[in-house]
């Protein structure tokens, strides 16, 4: 029971934050986001191969 009301103040704390301060991705067209998360999932392979070689 402890468990749950802590579980619940704390995504309705994390709830307030993101109302106040959105992330960016909320504010772009479709477009962008799909070109930003290609980017980034690149970004992400390129650190993984340089990681193993």
């Amino acid at each position: 029971m402890k468990n749950t009301k802590k579980a619940k103040d704390h995504l309705t704390k994390i709830r307030k934050i993101i109302a106040k301060n959105p992330s960016p991705i909320f504010k772009m067209s479709k477009d962008d986001v799909i070109k930003t998360l290609r980017e980034t999932r690149e970004k992400i392979w390129k650190e993984k191969i340089a990681i193993r070689h």
